[in-house]
């Protein structure tokens, strides 16, 4: 069993937090390079959309993580895909602005991790950003992201150590 391992369940919580970290940033830089190759999509806000983008998967990981934790059936895993984020994916405002979408629509994307990481991209791709807006965007992350991994180090612990 892995309780009898020395590894609590901050640990494992803050090893896939980091596996998270690097997986998107993998992903993120690659995309990054191919954007540079282009006239048209180089600029220096390619750098920091890596971070961006590192901090947007981690804010979706904590909280799938905690709920992975007490799930019973795997196949929750795929009403998450088709009903959470495949809609936040197409409603985040990425390919499109969020005004064009009906009102309830914009309130629901604007809750999630994914319209703040979108908006905060876009600002530094355009190059006109205001620090207060971009540092209320990443806090916002920033805390769907600990809120996640605290939620799922209590629930792993309840469920590991009980």
């Amino acid at each position: 069993a892995i309780s009898a391992t020395p590894l609590g369940a901050r640990d494992i919580v803050g090893g896939h937090a980091l596996w998270i970290w690097i997986r998107c940033g993998y992903s993120a830089a690659a995309v990054g390079v191919a954007l540079s190759l282009f006239p048209d999509t180089r600029t220096w806000g390619l750098v920091p959309m890596v971070p961006v983008a590192m901090l947007v998967g981690t804010a979706f990981a904590m909280p799938i993580m905690s709920f992975s934790v007490v799930a019973k059936m795997d196949g929750a895993f795929a009403a998450i895909q088709r009903f959470v984020i495949i809609p936040l994916f197409l409603f985040g405002g990425a390919f499109y602005p969020l005004g064009r979408l009906p009102r309830p629509v914009q309130w629901v994307a604007q809750v999630a991790p994914l319209w703040h990481g979108v908006t905060v991209a876009r600002s530094f791709f355009a190059g006109s950003f205001e620090p207060a807006a971009i540092a209320a965007h990443l806090g916002y992350l920033v805390a769907w992201a600990i809120a996640g991994a605290l939620l799922a180090e209590r629930r792993l612990t309840k469920r590991l150590y009980p």
